[in-house]
């Protein structure tokens, strides 16, 4: 059964009527959420943002920001794991921040009848053989139109589909496992949804999280996230703040699963007294004049 986005969006067969707009993938401030069904069934969140430029080797790329968020709905610890990049040819790079050497992740200018052999050998193997792309439709959400390509057939480091500007329909990176159920769940742009793979259970699940200030992500936010740190965690009665970068902090809050503040503390405090906190996953969120800081917590 296709996912209701695909039905509400209407993906439209005909390739002859296509917008000829480009779509980039690589822009500043996009944002998705990508879902992971474990073999236990439980789902897990990943978050990626395309956040701030950085040379190497003579070749400008974007930093793409990861969050886990696990099993909660809030993303925390933004860490740089991947560098994007575009070129003039409408295709994605990707070079994993380990890696010397970049990858060919997209090509959004396929033709119907071309095979492609796109990877990068952080999950998957480098032997893969080309694929053909099969068909090319239109995406149309809500007046947005993109380019979809589908391929001859289904391989974990493809997706069912590629959407123009938007990527796999496993995620911005591709990441998939034969262990568990990928898809991308909601996709961004300048805070607003571009994208919904279900919209009557994930808009109403986890893709309303700007409602809640999600996207309220400044240009400094990743700077403090770095600034500040916790231990030790998981914690029993006392948790301690580290600010190195002595960071104006304005609140201190711990908040439950579902985003309700259990705790409220001064700013100026750097030791938190949590022996009466119920064990469990907490977030501690640390308000600063830069913007918000996210950490996970274990009480235990």
């Amino acid at each position: 059964m296709l996912p209701l986005a695909i039905l509400l969006g209407i993906f439209t067969a005909s390739a002859q009527n296509m917008n000829d707009d480009y779509h980039p993938l690589v822009q500043e401030g996009k944002v998705w959420v990508q879902s992971i069904i474990k073999p236990d069934q439980k789902e897990a969140w990943f978050f990626y943002s395309l956040h701030s430029d950085t040379i190497v080797n003579g070749k400008k790329y974007k930093k793409m920001y990861e969050s886990r968020g696990q099993y909660t709905q809030h993303p925390y610890d933004w860490n740089v794991r991947y560098l994007f990049r575009e070129d003039e040819n409408r295709k994605v790079w990707i070079k994993p921040v380990y890696a010397t050497d970049e990858y060919l992740l997209y090509d959004f200018s396929l033709q119907i009848g071309d095979t492609v052999k796109c990877y990068y050998p952080y999950h998957w193997p480098t032997n893969l053989p080309p694929v053909l792309v099969s068909e090319i439709t239109d995406y149309n959400y809500f007046g947005d139109v993109r380019k979809v390509f589908w391929f001859t057939e289904t391989i974990s480091d493809f997706g069912k589909c590629w959407i123009e500007g938007i990527g796999s329909s496993y995620g911005p990176t591709k990441e998939a496992t034969p262990y568990s159920e990928v898809f991308l769940k909601c996709y961004y742009e300048k805070r607003d949804l571009v994208y919904c793979r279900d919209f009557i259970y994930d808009f109403l699940h986890i893709c309303y999280l700007p409602f809640l200030g999600f996207l309220d992500i400044g240009e400094n936010d990743y700077d403090v996230n770095a600034g500040i740190n916790i231990y030790p965690n998981p914690a029993n009665d006392i948790l301690f703040i580290e600010n190195s970068k002595n960071i104006d902090i304005r609140t201190i809050s711990i908040l439950n699963i579902y985003g309700q503040i259990v705790r409220e503390f001064e700013p100026h405090t750097t030791q938190l007294e949590i022996s009466n906190i119920p064990v469990g996953i907490y977030f501690l969120k640390i308000a600063t004049e830069q913007g918000d800081v996210m950490k996970k917590v274990i009480k235990q």
